[in-house]
């Protein structure tokens, strides 16, 4: 299984697009299409090459996060869960953060998705109330922060 950053928030080929459209298509049946720019986005292939997963992150511009950035989108295949691909696309994302100087990294999950809080929890994310609810009450909100290296 192999997991890679395959677009930038400046260059989205038409081929990464392509796959995570359809995935997103599969895992989200019913949700608003995921929106793709200005984002980074990882593809996990499986042994043969097939994409079975997609997650993405970008800077976060709304109030009291502004400048972090924010996990958005993540989705594995119903058949490929339970193989820890989920928290692999959330060190890598937490990773990527860190490199690029982001003081920590925050997001938010639905209410009733407590493998994906657990996933977070376990990736050292912790439940905090932002100053502003973007989404609603039916959701937790996660963040991590980073140690200032100084």
């Amino acid at each position: 299984m192999t997991l890679r950053c395959e677009g930038t928030p400046s260059r989205l080929p038409d081929k990464t697009r392509d796959v995570i459209l359809r995935l997103d298509r599969i895992i989200f049946k019913g949700s608003p299409r995921v929106e793709l720019e200005g984002a980074w986005w990882w593809i996990v292939r499986d042994e043969d090459g097939s994409p079975i997963a997609f997650c993405g992150m970008r800077t976060a511009v709304m109030g009291c996060h502004a400048g972090m950035a924010y996990m958005v989108r993540s989705g594995v295949l119903k058949a490929e869960r339970g193989q820890g691909i989920q928290k692999r696309m959330i060190k890598a994302r937490c990773a990527l953060a860190k490199r690029y100087g982001f003081s920590a990294v925050v997001t938010y999950v639905m209410d009733w998705n407590l493998a994906s809080s657990n996933s977070l929890i376990s990736c050292g994310f912790k439940l905090y109330k932002p100053q502003v609810k973007y989404y609603g009450d039916d959701v937790f909100y996660f963040q991590r922060k980073f140690s200032s290296v100084g």
